[in-house]
């Protein structure tokens, strides 16, 4: 039972370290919500891509890219070289 009670503490300090001090009960419900989201997505394999999918972490990164996310940086310049959006300063 301790050993519950200590978790249960140490969750909350997490918990309030993430709020702004204001309105704490209800972020603590967001909170919640959202890593039983996660965590319910976790258990149906819906999450199977990102390492940890801990909600007290600041990202969760995939592990491999995207196939359909992936562009040539270079070939994008050379396709919008008239735009002044993304003129390319010389440092010359």
């Amino acid at each position: 039972m301790l050993e519950q009670g200590e978790k249960a503490h140490r969750q909350i300090k997490k918990m309030y370290g993430l709020s702004n001090k204001k309105a704490v009960n209800e972020q603590f419900v967001k909170q919640e919500r959202r890593q039983t989201l996660l965590r319910r997505q976790h258990e149906q394999g819906e999450m199977d891509d990102v390492d940890d999918p801990s909600p007290m972490l600041h990202h969760s990164m995939a592990r491999q890219a995207r196939k359909d996310n992936v562009f040539s940086l270079s070939q994008f310049l050379a396709d919008h070289i008239d735009d002044p959006a993304v003129k390319v300063s010389d440092l010359d």
